[in-house]
This record gives C-alpha cells, structure tokens and sequence, in this order.
C-alpha cells in the first residue's frame, strides 16, 4: 500500500554476509533451506516471531513499513536502557491509549478540542537485543487491531508519511529565492509529480518549511549577518561604501549602503534627486529610504538605500549627511520628496542650494481630501503644470478660490504659501529632468516587495533590493545596445539631419525630441495658420517620402492611389457628413435658413404611422395597395362605358382622324415605379389619329395631350365639377378612348 511495488522481506537461515536492510529467521529447521522471500503484506504472526534484526533503527523501519502496507500508524512508546544504552523498545500503534479526561472537561480553553484519534488499539511489537549475538529479536507481537484501515487513496495525508525530501528541499530552495511565491512553487511542483497523490507533501508542509528556514538561518543576528554580506559584497567592490549607527543598547539603529555603480550613475544622472520613504518591507517594520532619478534613457536609476529607525529630523539629516559624503560632496540641483516636514528640514540644513519640489501625485491626492469640489481640482492641476508667469497665475488663483468659496480653507491657504514648491510658474529655469512626483521610488518599492515580505530579515531585503538593481541595470543596457546598434527610421526629407540627431541622443530621447518638435500638435491648440503650416510641412515630407517608393512601379502606384482616395473620402466624410461646405478660417458664411411659415416640426412618436385608406402600417395612402385595385378597377368600368359614346361624336372622330393622315402615332409606354429595383415596361401603340375640334385644328385634353417633346408630365389628369376628365377646349368633345390610368408614373413617347 502506498507504492507501485510493494516491499518484500527476506525470510532465511542466519548469515552474516545477508545485508542488514534484510530481516532473518529459521522458518523450516532445515539447513538446506535456502532464501525465501515473502512480500510484507503476506507476513504472518509466526514470520514476524521469527525475524532477527541487525539494529534498533533497522526494527523500527519495518514496523513502519509494516503499518503502512497494513493502513495504520506506528509510534515508539516505552524503552529499557541498561547502562544508558537502549537494550529493548516496544512499538506500538499511534492509536494506542485514550486522551486524558482532565483535557476534555477543562472549562477555560480557549481553542476549540482537536479531533479525537486515540482509541486504545493493541497492535505493537517488542523487541529486544540478544546479549550473546548482539542482534535483535522479536519477543513479543500483537496483529489485533480495533479501528479500521486507513484506505490507499489516504495514505498522502497521514503526517507521518508525507514531508518534502531534501531534493525538494533544494528546488523549492532555489524558486524562493528568485522571488516565486509559495503557491505558485506549489503548483509547479504538483505539474511535476503527476498530482498530490504523488507530491509527497501538501501546502501547509511548504510554508512550514520556509518559515523553518527563516527562523533558523539568522535567528537572534539578523544585523551582524547584515553587515557580514556588505563586508563580502566589499570585497568584490571596493568602490562599496556603506555606513551604520548603533543605540545604546548595542542594537542596530541606521543603515545606509551604495555599490560602486550607483555612485557612478549619481555622477552622470545626479542633477535631479527624488527620494521617498516607505514601509512593510522587513519583519523589523523599519522605514526604508530610497534615492533615485533618471537616466538617459529615461528608466529608473537607483543612488543608494538606507534602513532607518524613525523619520525625524535627526535621522534625515543623518542620511542626507551620509549620501553626500558617499557621492563625493555633489549636491543635486532639484530634490524631490512627498512633503514630509522632517524632510523638508534636512534639505533645508543639508542642501541649502538645492531647489525643492513637492510631488505633484501626493499633492493632488491631498487636494482631492481637503477639498471636496471638481472644478476647483481641474484648476489646481491646471496651476500646477500649465506654463504660466507668475502674474498670470495670481490671477488664475485668485479666480479658482473665489469660485466654490474655498478661499478660507486652511489647506488651501497653506498650499498658496508653498506655491514656490509646486507651481511651475515659479519653477520655470529649473532642470528636473523629467522627475514631478516621487513615482520611481515607489515603483521600486512595488519591486522589491515581490521578493520579500514584512517577516523578511535584513539579510534577505538587501539580497532583495540588489537583484533589483540588478534588473534596472539590465534595463539600461538593453537600451544602450538598441541606441548603438540600430538605426531609426527616417521619416522626413531631411534624411542627414535626422540621422544625425538620431547619432547624437539615445533611441528613446530622440523619439521623444522627434514626436514633439516635427509633429507638435495638440488636439487641444485652437488651429491656427501657423499651425496649419506645420501640418502641410509634415504631409509633405511624408508624401515625397510615399512617392519616391509608390512611383516605381504600376502595382504600388495603383495600390497607393487607391489608398489615398479611399482615406480622402473618409476624411471628406467626417468632415462633410452631409456633403456641406465647412468654411475656412476667415470665412464669412451664410446665415442659417429659416422656415417663416407652417408649425415647428414635432418629434416622431415611438408608434408607426398608419395609412389613412386601410388603417394599416407600413405604407401611406398615396402608394395604398387596396386603394390602387380599387381605382383601377373602376378606371376599367369607365374605359367601357367612354367607348359607347353616341354615334354622331365617334363620326366627328373619325372625320377628324381622316383629314390628318401625316399626324405621327403615339406610343403610349407604361412604367411601374413602385420598386426602383424592379421595372416593368408595357407599350400600347395607338394607330389612331388625334382627332380635330370644330375649328379644324388637333387638339387633345389639357392634361392628356401629346407634348412635342419625348417625355410628358406624368401627372393625373385634372377631373371637373362632375367628377369627369375634361373636354377639349375648343370643341368640348370628350377624349379618345385611352388606357386606365392608375397612381403609377406613366411617360408617352412620340416617335
């Protein structure tokens, strides 16, 4: 049980040359008897009698791995010692016994009872060392159990039998130290066993032993180990420098230590320093002080680190004191710090030519606690970064704070006092290098706390922060290779001036320099003709750039062409939505039409309209399906009945047809348009000539007559006071015979 394979026992006559992982016993008398072999779960009570043991520790295991093959427990229980040498030990089942009454009627626990596991189980084993042969011989064995059998599938979880070995000691180890988290070292462990049927151990198994690990490595000297790996770090870097107080008491008090390359950077970068103050990083809860500022990439670059015991004035001025004599005296030109009034103290002290700045992130953040109005933080940010002169933004102030009457607020008259700290209108000639706020030192921080914890020792926060350092440093070097090993892409005209600059500033500034001085347009300038010649210069270059590539060849000059008038409609179209002319800059336009007569259009109810005709929806009268069967019925009643007109009119007709014989025909063409997709085209040829009135001229009805030119007016003709068409004019004969019109758009053709 528990294994593939399970473990088997030798079983033979007594020879000193089987090895001592082997038990022995006499199982036949016979000396011809050779080895017989049994596995563990076929052992009787009589094999075990008869084993022989060639020490104490080697009993103990095969009764362990007997227990564990059996679904039990074993545990050591009494002993007999002779001369304080162990001479008899008796093993016996983790069950054995009962939990003392006196535990489970004490009133005043406080946790709750454990669940109980004691049931008096019998099953143990004696053993006991033979004087004469020195080895070990079972005199006693009970197999009776009283409770029932751990089952496989358990087995795992029995505290006994599971814990990490020392190969997993060591791989668990090394993912720690690179900063993986326990439970993520967990399930990579669980991936590589198959699952926690075979992991060996189980979540709190882990943490038990990293907080082993913890307690035993630097338990009672934590400092002294501290100062050891800076003494180790010292001799591989003789540029180290670092610097320590002590209390009375002889404990640890301040620490403050920079590598070699720091303090180069410092000299290169050193112009602007920002430094904050954070907690939570060590099991001492000791404020962690951290330098930083820019490099010439724009990445972080860390100046050095110091572990204090408070944050007064004392103790930073202590740390400012030590940071100057560690860069060589070189006093930074701007310092940034969160507003600590310790701190603004010790740079008064320290560094009293050094421009102080407050953080605009902590600023802000103060502004939106004190002050609970919107329109007041949206002018405060604009105070803080906008380019003003110092007169613009009195005014500016004086406007914001007489707006929500906030002008009486103590943290508003207090920020105004300090507005020399803050405002870029009294900062302007200062270099910051890119730093406003203390952003890095915090992100620092963000950094280190993936590697250590608030139970961390010192020893393990400075290996922490150096692997730190170590990725920042990274970071610049991989932008260092990207600057001297690659080249940009031109994008303008000016090919050996771009080039040229892009020589001179590393990748990343010159992107920068590029995005802001050949493209420098804001979304939020008002357009201008200065602008607007800015714009036209960068099109262009980018154009001729397109043309020296499009115009090589047909197929990318018809793909570009393509391109350009796609993205000319798209613009027109979001410029032009509905093809009006938008004026120029300049340009006076047209004052807006408006309706002088009839009601102001009412909104569109959510119902639809119905028609008038047949009450139903989706369409109108004028194009009624019902009503257009019904007219046309009764246009066809009333094309039967014209045509029984009294003989005397159908003699004057035909007279009339008669007398003009060179009259060209009509071609009468019907055209459906109720779908514009679908036309249907009917043509009635009339072979009739147009009949002439009583003056002897061709005369046809107003509405109805043949027009000179190819096309006609399709509308319906005009009906009298009788509701019948009209006569002629002249004549007041009725029209000829023609065919039904119906609401459709009808054209005659005359050919």
């Amino acid at each position: 049980m528990g294994t593939d394979q399970e473990t088997f026992i030798n079983v033979s006559e007594a020879d000193e040359d089987v090895p001592q992982e082997k038990a022995h016993m006499d199982e036949t008398g016979d000396e011809e008897a050779g080895v017989h072999e049994k596995f563990i779960t076929e052992l009787t009570a009589d094999d075990i009698f008869s084993m022989e043991f060639y020490g104490e520790q080697e009993a103990v295991k095969f009764y362990s791995n007997y227990a564990r093959w059996h679904g039990f427990v074993s545990r050591r229980h009494n002993t007999s010692k002779v001369k304080g040498k162990v001479v008899m030990r008796e093993l016996v089942c983790n069950r054995e016994g009962l939990r003392e009454r006196k535990h489970l009627v004490r009133l005043n626990k406080i946790r709750e009872h454990k669940s109980l596991t004691r049931c008096n189980c019998p099953a143990k084993i004696h053993v006991r060392q033979n004087k004469e042969t020195k080895k070990w011989e079972v005199v006693g064995f009970r197999e009776k159990r009283n409770h029932e059998l751990t089952l496989p599938q358990f087995m795992h979880k029995i505290p006994k039998y599971r814990g990490l070995s020392e190969g997993d000691k060591a791989q668990v180890d090394c993912l720690r130290a690179q900063g993986v988290r326990t439970c993520h070292i967990l399930g990579y462990m669980l991936a590589q066993k198959g699952g926690h049927q075979y992991l060996g151990f189980c979540k709190k198994d882990l943490y038990n032993h990293f907080d082993r690990r913890k307690r035993a490595r630097f338990q009672d000297w934590d400092a002294f180990a501290a100062l050891c790996y800076l003494q180790a770090k010292a001799d591989n870097d003789p540029t180290l420098f670092a610097k320590f107080t002590l209390t009375e008491n002889g404990a640890l008090q301040h620490l403050f230590w920079v590598d070699g390359g720091s303090r180069v950077d410092y000299q290169c970068f050193g112009d602007g320093l920002a430094f904050d103050a954070t907690y939570k990083n060590n099991k001492y809860n000791r404020p962690l002080v951290i330098f930083s500022s820019l490099n010439h990439h724009g990445q972080t670059a860390v100046f050095g680190c110091a572990i204090v015991a408070d944050e007064t004035i004392e103790t930073y001025k202590w740390v400012l004191q030590a940071f100057l004599e560690a860069m060589c005296q070189k006093h930074p030109n701007v310092v940034v710090t969160d507003g600590d009034l310790s701190m603004r103290e010790a740079i008064k002290h320290v560094f009293p030519n050094t421009c102080h700045r407050l953080c605009s992130w902590h600023l802000y953040n103060n502004a939106t606690e004190h002050v609970k109005n919107s329109q007041f933080l949206k002018d405060f940010n604009t105070a803080m970064y906008a380019s003003f002169t110092p007169e613009k933004f009195e005014s500016h102030w004086k406007k914001m704070t007489t707006k929500g009457d906030i002008s009486n607020l103590e943290w508003v008259k207090t920020t105004y006092v300090n507005k020399r700290m803050w405002a870029t209108a009294y900062l302007r000639g200062q270099f910051f290098g890119g730093i406003r706020t203390t952003s890095r030192c915090e992100g620092i921080n963000s950094f280190i706390n993936k590697y250590v914890s608030i139970k961390s020792s010192l020893v393990d926060f400075m290996h922490s922060f150096d692997n730190a350092v170590r990725d920042y440093r990274d970071n610049e070097v991989g932008a260092d290779y990207k600057s001297l090993y690659t080249e940009p892409v031109m994008k303008t005209t000016l090919n050996d001036l771009e080039r040229h600059a892009s020589r001179i500033f590393t990748r990343k500034m010159f992107m920068n320099a590029k995005g802001d001085h050949i493209s420098s347009v804001s979304a939020e300038q008002t357009d201008s003709e200065k602008l607007f010649i800015i714009r036209s210069g960068a099109l262009s270059a980018d154009c001729n750039a397109l043309i020296q590539l499009a115009g090589k060849t047909s197929e990318d000059f018809v793909e570009s062409r393509a391109a350009i008038d796609q993205l000319f409609a798209q613009l027109k179209k979001k410029h032009q939505p509905n093809g009006m002319h938008i004026p120029f800059e300049n340009e006076v336009g047209d004052p807006t039409l408006v309706k002088t007569k009839g009601a102001p259009c009412k909104k569109k109810l959510g119902r639809k309209r119905k028609c008038s005709y047949c009450r139903k929806t989706g369409h109108t009268n004028p194009k009624c399906p019902k009503r257009i069967r019904e007219e046309g019925g009764i246009n066809e009643m009333s094309h039967s009945a014209e045509s029984e007109c009294n003989e005397e009119d159908m003699d004057n007709v035909d007279a009339s047809l008669e007398a003009n014989d060179e009259s060209p025909s009509t071609t009468i063409e019907r055209t459906t348009m109720n779908d514009k997709n679908e036309k249907w085209k009917g043509s009635v040829v009339s072979s009739k000539k147009p009949m002439k009135d009583s003056c002897g001229t061709t005369q046809n009805c107003v509405k109805n007559e043949v027009p000179k030119g190819p096309v006609a007016s399709s509308k319906k003709p005009k009906r009298d006071s009788r509701s019948t068409t009209q006569n002629c004019v002249k004549c007041s004969l009725k029209p000829a015979p023609s065919i039904a019109v119906l609401p459709q758009l009808v054209t005659y053709v005359t050919s």
